[in-house]
């Protein structure tokens, strides 16, 4: 059981277990930070050693205590597994002889002693966290036995030793299952990767991975959707928990400064005796503090002489845990009674000190000068200058460049709580527009901005300023918001009109992608095709993830967009068209891949009817294609036509090439030619053409069609044209191979069935066929049908273990490096039984 506990570590494993078949008298040497493992490792080992016949004698840590002392009690814990009188008796002579005082015959009489039990079969003196001097570990190590010792970095001990394993990081595949365990479910793609982000050179280190994420548990901070855990409120710090050993190794001093540093985001080493002076610490004892903490990897130095904390997740502990405002505030106005600097503008955009009009000008004036080459830096100056009483009615010009940086940098979370009606005319429009943004952005509203909200929402039924009013660059003028709103409703023809009136000249091609990402309701990609350089997407926020997701289903990285699906879903904003399409293309690559199951469970929470009508019924429709409920889906589709009488709807191209094949498939002529109608009245030229190909039978149009989607680099229309041209291709060979490759890296195995039409098979894999057994053959087969390893488990009658070892052999003999893979190898004819 104990082996079975350890994952990973199998090479250090087995050089340990080897070790003891090996040369007499051997010193290995574990070493490893703390946290990577090493205990978990000698106790695995142990059990190996025991199942081999071998005795073991646990050495425990000496904490101060008198090793040798250590060494008698131990050797007398373990006597009785011996079984000799004639060592039962020398220990008892030793131990009197030890309770006496300093014993100088104990390490004669401890050799003579290890030399009696390792003459009965293999000893093995194991020490972890080995802070006994090499010379008492010898008393074991001469008369033939085997010393393995665990340590972080001990010289003499290293300096002794025969072999030396070092444990790095815990490779990812081994950390995964622990993870899971330690959060209670399976975590979504994401979750390790913010983890290894925040931990940095920690990420591998077993106990500092589980351990934070079982305080994101603990915290309520990981949601489940689905099947899988997701990380709330991602852009929130990810922390190390109270407790661990790298803030406790700081002290209590050296997690104080840890915490200042991490609160101005770096430290000027010459700056550091105005910080001393603020900590009421003298500057010779904090200089060596730096000195320690640099040495430990806690504090970073940069070439420039600044200091910064590392990683991410020990500064948001040093904050979390040591409350420093008051500190880094008053550090900020000392320097500021000297020499002004752009570092002090930096710290005061940290700290956000009170500043009187003077400071305030000054703070302005370098957010002026670096403004047009460090933009991401200005609009933070900016920002804490304006949140100042009174500063931004006293700075309307600094107040028109923050607003126009906060949209071209997608700062939205620093617009400050400004009352609008002590602003000039001109600014206000802008200043409606940036709030309007903000929430569209964040998805809720910025923590420091709850009053100028209710009073935007007030003022959205008056009149907007007169354009004469308006400055000669807006944030947005009223006509590009007009624009905007043609664009988010797909009206193409509304955004040419409207860009005619602004003498705007925007190309066709442009005008076709403003009306496709409004049809998705992907407002960044309408506002970077309008404002070009004017706009920039936020790094984080439901925007920016629902633009991220788009573009990952449209290159066929499905997984990712399946993560991105989760993050959405986990927010607070659950109703917005962006997040119900989210969930429509999370229930369409669930359906592709075969997990019908899921595919339901992202399907549901989409409303019946509205304006994403359309939408739903292509991923219900879809379900059915893949249930060969072809005419059912017909159906469905002929109502929603009649209900919607010649309207258009987001999406309704999609689901009409899509009923085109399940017309056909039903044989339902008529169905069909009412789905081409249909679709000629959409604007989508692909489309279209899709539509015309498959309705005429033309195989010249399919192969056009195929090209232009290529050209495009959309894997859904890509496999959309190759099923058209698959469908009605005298040759489909080549089509169905180039199908399979991309089906193969969407993970889609569920679509290889709607590729296949009556009478024609996949083709024939290029590589030799893996001989399996019957049970890995029924293994792979419960995979395909979207069954855990527990599942699985249960319908075989065997252990979970049993299975993981099963799919862990599947692995390395088949080059599979996932359970998807597994899974398309054998759609692909690449497995079968053994002869």
């Amino acid at each position: 059981m104990a082996r079975d506990r350890l994952r990973g570590r199998r090479t250090e494993l087995a050089a340990l277990r080897a070790a003891v078949r090996g040369d007499r008298g051997r010193l290995v040497v574990v070493r490893g930070a703390a946290g990577t493992g090493k205990t978990a490792l000698l106790r695995a080992a142990a059990a190996a050693w025991q199942a081999d016949g071998a005795r073991v004698i646990r050495l425990p840590p000496a904490d101060g205590a008198n090793p040798v002392r250590l060494l008698v009690d131990a050797v007398r814990a373990e006597f009785e597994q011996v079984g000799d009188a004639v060592v039962a008796e020398r220990i008892a002579t030793l131990t009197r002889r030890c309770e006496t005082g300093p014993c100088p015959t104990a390490f004669p009489a401890l050799t003579a002693i290890f030399d009696r039990i390792g003459r009965t079969g293999p000893t093995v003196l194991v020490a972890d966290d080995a802070d006994a001097p090499a010379a008492v570990l010898g008393a074991a190590r001469r008369p033939g036995c085997l010393v393995v010792a665990a340590c972080r970095d001990a010289p003499e001990l290293l300096a002794a030793a025969d072999e030396v394993l070092e444990l790095g990081p815990l490779p990812e595949a081994d950390l995964a299952p622990l993870l899971a365990r330690a959060a209670g479910g399976l975590l979504d793609e994401a979750v390790p990767q913010a983890l290894a982000a925040a931990l940095g050179p920690l990420a591998g280190n077993p106990s500092a991975a589980i351990a934070t994420v079982a305080e994101l548990r603990r915290r309520g901070r990981l949601v489940r959707v689905g099947d899988r855990l997701c990380l709330a409120d991602p852009v929130r710090p990810i922390a190390l928990p109270p407790g661990h050993d790298l803030p406790a190794r700081a002290g209590e001093a050296g997690l104080r400064l840890l915490a200042v540093v991490s609160a101005l985001g770096s430290l000027r080493i010459d700056d550091l005796p105005v910080l001393a002076e603020v900590l009421g610490e003298r500057l010779d004892p904090c200089g060596r503090l730096v000195d320690r903490l640099v040495e430990a990897g806690m504090l970073t130095a940069a070439p420039d002489g600044s200091l910064s904390c590392e990683p991410p997740a020990l500064a948001a502990a040093a904050v979390e845990q040591v409350p420093v405002h008051a500190e880094c505030a008053e550090f900020t106005r000392r320097l500021l009674a000297g020499n002004r600097t752009r570092v002090l503008a930096e710290y005061a955009s940290r700290a956000r000190p009170p500043l009187d009009p003077g400071e305030v000008s000054w703070l302005v004036a370098e957010a002026d000068a670096i403004a047009a080459r460090e933009p991401e830096r200005a609009v933070r100056w900016y920002a804490a200058a304006l949140e100042q009483p009174g500063a931004a009615a006293a700075q309307p010009a600094a107040l028109a460049e923050f607003l126009r940086l906060v949209v071209a940098t997608g700062r939205y979370e620093l617009l400050p709580d400004l009352d609008a009606a002590a602003l000039p005319a001109e600014l206000r429009h802008d200043l409606l527009v940036a709030q309007l943004l903000a929430v569209a952005h964040l998805g809720s509203l910025p923590p420091n901005a709850k009053r100028w909200w209710f009073a935007a929402v007030a003022r959205i039924g008056e009149r907007l300023p007169p354009v004469r009013q308006l400055r000669a660059q807006p944030v947005l003028s009223p006509g590009e918001l007009t624009l905007l709103g043609h664009a988010l409703l797909g009206d193409r023809d509304g955004c040419a009109r409207t860009a005619a009136r602004l003498r705007r000249r925007i190309a066709p091609e442009t005008l076709d992608a403003l009306a496709e990402a409004g049809n998705f309701a992907d407002l960044a990609t309408v506002l970077e095709l309008l404002l070009g350089p004017r706009y920039r997407v936020p790094s984080h926020g439901p925007v920016a993830v629902y633009q991220r997701l788009l573009a990952q289903y449209r290159a066929g990285d499905w997984t990712s967009a399946l993560s991105a699906a989760r993050e959405l879903a986990a927010g607070n904003e659950t109703d917005s068209a962006g997040h119900q399409i989210a969930h429509l293309i999370a229930a369409e690559i669930c359906t592709a891949r075969g997990q019908l199951t899921a595919a339901r469970r992202w399907l549901d929470p989409v409303p019946e009817g509205g304006a994403l009508e359309a939408m739903r019924v292509w991923g219900e429709v879809g379900l059915l294609l893949h249930l060969g409920e072809y005419r059912e889906a017909v159906g469905i589709v002929q109502r929603l036509l009649d209900r919607l009488a010649g309207r258009s709807r987001y999406g309704l191209d999609q689901l009409l090439r899509r009923a085109l094949v399940l017309a056909h498939r039903a044989g339902d002529t008529a169905a069909a030619q009412r789905f081409l109608a249909e679709l000629e009245r959409q604007p989508r030229s692909l489309a279209v053409l899709q539509g015309r190909a498959f309705a005429h039978r033309d195989p010249v149009l399919a192969a056009e069609a195929a090209d232009l989607a290529r050209a495009r680099g959309d894997v859904p229309d890509q496999l959309v044209a190759l099923l058209v041209a698959a469908e009605i291709a005298e040759d489909p060979e080549p089509v169905l191979r180039e199908a399979h490759e991309l089906v193969d890296r969407c993970g889609a195995v569920g679509l290889r069935r709607i590729f296949q039409r009556p009478g024609l098979s996949a083709p024939q894999p290029r590589a030799a066929r893996t001989e399996l057994s019957e049970t890995e053959l029924r293994i792979i087969e419960l995979l395909r049908e979207g069954y855990t390893n527990r599942r699985v488990a249960s319908l075989l009658g065997v252990t979970v273990k049993t299975v993981e070892n099963h799919l862990t052999r599947l692995f390395a003999r088949t080059g599979c490096r996932s359970r998807v893979e597994l899974v398309a190898a054998s759609l692909q004819g690449r497995f079968g039984p053994a002869a």
